[in-house]
């Protein structure tokens, strides 16, 4: 229902521009047209007019739906597709959800962060990230932007050279073990069952083993 503009940021008539919120803009992951207003976004668009009418060739790539916000005391921040877009664009996909610390444990003031990465099973390559938790998730989210803009792997991720130190994050960053964990199911090594599956097991009282791992002081906590 926005605007629609070539990569330069051209209307129908080509001496007439427009960017910013007014417009549509393409999704670097699925390729369809997608309406993202954010003012990150209309910075570049300027950018990019600003460039073309003085006699440049700057074109704009798209976007790829980022996203952040603060919820009281949780950070919230997602890139890319979610699981559920993913599936409706045709997709076969794989999906993680893995828990961990943001900094070393004996660190003062570690948080826990919630990590959703979602592949292609044909592939491997990264579709999309989402993020939730009390700790860093803008530098985990901005390296997952940064996957996807190079069009990268799940196994990229796992082999990044992260900078690391107790005050920043653990020797193994939780976005790493959330990608390690994903590439051992994309390559059969392990499989996963979702909360939902669980939580339907229990109802019908199927007969399977459901092991807690929390220590006691954890399982007390909630």
């Amino acid at each position: 229902g926005a605007l629609q503009v070539n990569e330069y940021l051209q209307t129908s008539d080509p001496d007439i521009y427009a960017g910013g919120d007014c417009v549509e803009n393409t999704h670097r992951v699925s390729g369809k047209k997608v309406y993202t207003p954010l003012g990150s976004t209309a910075n570049k668009h300027g950018r990019i007019i600003a460039d073309h009418i003085t006699g440049g060739t700057s074109s704009f790539p798209g976007v790829l739906g980022t996203a952040i916000c603060k919820v009281l005391d949780f950070n919230v921040a997602k890139t890319g597709l979610t699981e559920h877009e993913a599936r409706t664009q045709g997709f076969e996909v794989e999906t993680v959800i893995c828990p961990g610390p943001d900094r070393p444990h004996y660190y003062p003031g570690w948080a826990n962060v919630i990590i959703k990465l979602i592949a292609d099973r044909s592939d491997g390559r990264l579709l999309g990230a989402q993020m939730v938790g009390q700790g860093d998730v803008a530098k985990r989210i901005e390296i997952a932007i940064s996957v996807l803009s190079l069009n990268a792997s799940v196994k990229a991720i796992s082999m990044f050279d992260l900078a690391y130190a107790p005050p920043f994050s653990p020797p193994m960053d939780c976005l790493i073990t959330a990608a390690n964990v994903l590439e051992n199911k994309l390559n059969g090594i392990a499989k996963g069952v979702s909360s939902l599956v669980v939580k339907k097991k229990l109802e019908q009282g199927d007969d399977f083993i459901f092991l807690d791992v929390r220590s006691p002081e954890e399982y007390e906590e909630l």
